[in-house]
């Protein structure tokens, strides 16, 4: 949530929409409210049954570690069509 919070405040928008895969079932859009406000950051959470079918598995069993500095948060916004900005 706070790197989509950070990733809307370098695009200067208003507010943003993450998408959430989760595996976890107790995580919901309740428990993330008070984030969700205030990174002004509207979060539809996606609970994935099958671990293997969460598309950020692949980059979390990656090696090493990546500081969110490192991540350019202009290609983690999109526009409405899917195209990075």
């Amino acid at each position: 949530m706070y790197l989509a919070g950070k990733a809307r405040e370098f695009a200067g928008l208003d507010i943003v929409h993450l998408r959430l895969s989760v595996t976890n079932h107790v995580v919901t859009r309740t428990a993330l409210m008070r984030d969700m406000l205030k990174h002004k950051v509207w979060v539809t959470v996606d609970i994935v049954d099958d671990p293997n079918g969460n598309p950020a598995l692949e980059l979390c069993r990656a090696p090493g570690f990546r500081g969110w500095r490192e991540v350019s948060l202009g290609d983690l916004i999109e526009d409405s069509d899917g195209a990075a900005q």
